[in-house]
């Protein structure tokens, strides 16, 4: 993970795998996230 690009971008996009091997994708708005977490 680059943290130049990390910081100077709007959304985030992942992706992980439970334990029976299914994957699922996600994403954060950092404007978003910001509020939630003050």
């Amino acid at each position: 993970h680059n943290r130049a690009t990390m910081a100077v971008a709007d959304e985030l996009y992942g992706v992980t795998m439970d334990a029976s091997g299914v994957s699922k994708l996600l994403s954060v708005k950092l404007e978003e996230a910001e509020r939630v977490a003050k």
